[in-house]
């Protein structure tokens, strides 16, 4: 594969179960290592940092928003939304107004002393947008991010990521096997065993 993304952009990644959306999206974000080639991200290769360099990576360069919320349980909302400064070493009145702000963003506001259990799945995942969000990412990855959710609540994620990308101008890459949402990227990629066999640019957006 031979991608290029560029600033302010909104990608999605489409195709079926198993095409390799989801491995493209972890080599992206510095979570499985390549055997050859180069991984380009602002202006870094991924592929020569080691295990610290890739932490800070994780933390301040990228976003990453997951299918499975990946919420820790016994943490409260506030706590999970904080836990990238809290890795950094920020003082807790610091994180808290932050996690605090992108909760208020969001409308979880009411739940931050719940644990995640008590959340539904919408609210689940409106927390692990703002967790990705917190430590003011550039670019934010999401592999199927409305696939646990229910279409109202689908809806209103993906609104979400178009209203980060239009409003925040974050670059977004966002892996999908729905074709509901490929109207909110500025181009598609369409991808069939491990490779991209097609582009789509959409012409309604700029």
């Amino acid at each position: 594969i031979n991608i290029e993304i560029f600033p302010h952009e909104y990608v999605i990644l489409f195709g079926p179960s198993g095409c390799g959306k989801s491995t493209l999206m972890n080599v992206i974000a510095g979570l499985e290592k390549i055997a050859t080639g180069r991984v380009q991200v602002a202006g870094r290769d991924l592929v020569s940092l080691n295990d610290e360099e890739l932490s800070t990576y994780h933390r301040h360069e990228v976003g990453f928003v997951f299918q499975a919320y990946n919420l820790i349980t016994t943490l409260s909302v506030l706590e999970n939304i904080a836990l990238p400064p809290m890795f950094d070493g920020l003082s807790k009145g610091k994180w808290s107004r932050n996690a605090h702000a992108l909760a208020e963003r969001f409308g979880i506001e009411d739940m931050e002393n719940r644990i995640p259990s008590e959340l539904s799945g919408g609210q689940q995942q409106r927390v692990g947008v703002a967790r990705a969000l917190v430590n003011n990412p550039a670019i934010v990855l999401a592999d199927e991010p409305s696939g646990n959710l229910d279409s109202k609540n689908a809806e209103f994620v993906l609104d979400i990521f178009q209203d980060l990308n239009l409003k925040d101008k974050k670059t977004i890459l966002l892996v999908t096997h729905s074709p509901d949402y490929l109207g909110d990227a500025d181009r598609v990629f369409y991808l069939k065993d491990g490779r991209i066999i097609d582009e789509v640019r959409n012409k309604g957006r700029h």
